[in-house]
Parts: structure tokens; C-alpha cells; sequence
């Protein structure tokens, strides 16, 4: 059987993939040399590490100007890999990578734990649909958790085209209802006020011009905004 990690090499560059021990962080120092490891995978370094233990250890260092501080669990010899992974793949962009980590296991591993770094997200489903076709081959670490979210976007996106589309029908309904009453009253104030003007005496052209032109403005103004 061909494992997980074999798959991943046809995918990612040897350099962006590593493998550790997963039980060798005996004391909260031994995350600095860790840490160095890890993110070599992104051909970067750590500088100014300070670790403080406890029964939550505190990871605080910088890359480049990017300062970080993580928590993991303490009182463990296992790296505690996700709080790491995560913090990193938020501060990617600050240093410069358009990529993204994800640690795995494999099939054929014992206690180790791998990481790998990749751009090209194409990679991610090709390793899912041979997950999906063999799960006992390994696992990666939140590519499920990707799919749901994927999933979760585009379920968002068409609940709310329906949404929009259900509220342009229930106005186009509303408007259809009310439209034609509003039409002919305009209508019939156009007709009015042309009927007004004729009809009064001369000497009350300044004062029926002006009702007469308010009753047709509104009239115009009115099949204007409904058509």
C-alpha cells in the first residue's frame, strides 16, 4: 500500500516537508529548536525565542519583525502541534508566503508527525479524493475541516440568493397590486387638471394655472416613478 506521506512527495517539494518525533518536547526549551525545524518549511528562522512553562506553556518569539506568542499545553513530552500550525498559517501573509501548512500522519508512521507547506491548493483536493478513496492511508490535519467550510460558504451564498430573489418576487407582487390603482389616479389628475384649465373664468388664470400645473406635476411625477 502506498501511504499518505508517499502521496504527499508527488505533490510537495522535499523541502517543504518535514518530519519529527512527536514526543520531544520535554521542557518547554526544546519548542526553540522545534520551532526552527518546523519553519524551515517555509525557508524562514525564529529569533529572540522565550519559553515559559507551566501547566499551559508560553511561546514567544519573532520572525523577521512578525512578533508571535502561542500557547500549547504543558506538562507533556508531545508537541502540540495545532495551536502552532494555526498562529503560523494567520501570520503567513505578514511574512510573506501566500501558502499554507498542514501537518499529517501517515499510514506507515509510528510516533512521528509531518508537516508539509504548499501554494498550490489544486494539491489539497487530489489528497483528498485518495483520502476519500483509502482513509487508512493517514490523515491531514483540518482538510475536512476546509471542505466544511467550502461547503458552509457556498450553502450561505445560494440561501442567500434565494433570499433575494424571494424579496424581488414579493415586491414585483406587491408593486403589480398597486401600480394600476396608482396609474389611473395619476391619469385622471393629469386629465383633471387639464379639464381645471379650461373651465375656470380667464381672470383666474395665475391662480388655476398654478393648482392645475401642481395636479399634472404630480400626476407625471407618479407614472413616471411606476413605469
Amino acid at each position: 500500500m502506498k501511504y499518505l506521506y508517499e502521496h504527499i512527495k508527488d505533490f510537495v517539494c522535499e523541502k517543504n516537508i518535514y518530519l519529527t518525533d512527536s514526543e520531544r518536547v520535554d521542557e518547554v526549551k526544546d519548542y526553540e529548536r522545534f520551532l526552527n525545524d518546523f519553519i524551515a518549511i517555509v525557508d524562514e528562522e525564529i529569533t529572540d525565542f522565550i519559553g515559559f512553562e507551566g501547566e499551559t506553556r508560553l511561546l514567544k518569539f519573532k520572525i523577521k519583525s512578525i512578533k508571535f506568542s502561542i500557547f500549547v499545553k504543558g506538562n507533556t513530552d508531545y508537541i502540540d502541534e495545532k495551536p502552532i500550525v494555526s498562529e503560523f498559517n494567520k501570520n503567513l501573509k505578514n511574512i510573506g508566503k501566500n501558502g499554507k501548512i498542514y501537518s499529517f500522519w501517515s499510514g506507515d508512521f509510528g510516533q512521528e508527525i509531518g508537516f508539509f507547506y504548499i501554494e498550490d491548493f489544486n494539491v489539497l483536493d487530489k489528497l483528498s479524493l485518495l483520502l476519500k478513496e483509502n482513509y487508512d492511508i493517514g490523515q491531514i490535519d483540518g482538510l475536512g475541516e476546509v471542505e466544511k467550510n467550502q461547503e458552509s460558504e457556498s450553502l450561505e451564498i445560494d440561501v442567500k440568493k434565494i433570499v433575494n430573489e424571494r424579496i424581488k418576487e414579493n415586491q414585483k407582487v406587491f408593486y403589480t397590486k398597486s401600480d394600476n390603482i396608482i396609474l389611473l389616479i395619476s391619469f385622471l389628475l393629469v386629465l383633471f387638471g387639464a379639464f381645471f384649465e379650461l373651465i375656470v373664468p380667464v381672470n383666474l388664470n395665475i391662480f388655476t394655472g398654478i393648482i392645475s400645473g401642481l395636479i399634472i406635476g404630480i400626476g407625471i411625477y407618479q407614472i413616471n416613478k411606476r413605469i
